[in-house]
């Protein structure tokens, strides 16, 4: 209690300039905080952290207002820094940001748990061939443009499988002769037509690329469908 009352007065009494005291400089930087203004606030804090390196509240507003601009690096280095000068404030948060294995230990769970995590990818996995084919925009995505899905399925109880038929209409964008639509690969296609004729096809993991005989013409309408059968994959968490 001692130690804050002399904090107090020494904010009050310690002039940064002839005209202001720090404490003048922490109510800017409180209100820049405030409006969001986190350049103004680590300009204010960087001024108080001049005049009194030891002040730990001004090295935590600044690593949070670091934090929102996207600066991760220097919002856990000046967070750090205020912990360690005995600011204990949401040091959960910190953790989860700046410690490698709270990090680690939390997105696995949340988010990964069936993946191995990478330090040197963020913590994230090696993204594979499997990974770009499902969210990359890839010419054979990008050439069309899906309006219609009409989507007709059998349920067969017994074997707890499905199978079905999906019409797939679409507005050709850009001139092709290959398309890729996605299907999971617990799922086999027995056939995909387009005008009557039964069309080549291959798949690459979750991928089917549709071969046509002829080039498909910007601004056609074209449909093609397709038929196949399989077993849905066991929600492991079902409502």
């Amino acid at each position: 209690m001692k130690k804050l009352f002399f904090l107090i007065v020494f904010l009050t009494i310690f002039r940064i300039s002839p005209a202001q005291t720090i404490e003048d400089v922490w109510k800017e930087g409180l209100a820049c905080f405030n409006d969001n203004d986190f350049h103004g606030t680590i300009l204010k804090m960087n001024q108080i952290i001049r005049a009194l390196p030891q002040f730990p509240n001004a090295y935590y507003n600044k690593g949070i207002s670091e934090l929102n601009l996207g600066d991760i690096e220097g919002a856990c280095s000046d967070i750090s820094k205020a912990i360690g000068m005995g600011f204990d404030k949401n040091s959960k948060f910190y953790d989860y940001m700046c410690e490698p294995n709270t990090k680690l230990k939390l997105l696995k769970k949340q988010f990964y748990p069936h993946d191995e995590l990478y330090a040197d990818n963020d913590y994230r996995p090696h993204y594979t061939r499997k990974d770009t084919l499902r969210g990359a925009l890839r010419p054979e995505r990008t050439c069309y443009d899906v309006y219609f899905y009409d989507l007709t399925v059998r349920i067969i109880p017994r074997g707890r499988k499905i199978s079905g038929e999906n019409v797939i209409w679409f507005l050709v964008k850009e001139p092709t002769k290959r398309i890729q639509i996605d299907l999971f690969d617990n799922y086999t296609i027995s056939e995909i037509t387009w005008k009557g004729t039964s069309l080549n096809f291959t798949r690459e993991y979750n991928a089917i690329f549709v071969d046509f005989p002829e080039p498909l013409n910007p601004g056609e309408k074209e449909s093609i469908s397709v038929t196949y059968y399989g077993k849905p994959q066991v929600a492991e968490n079902p409502p």
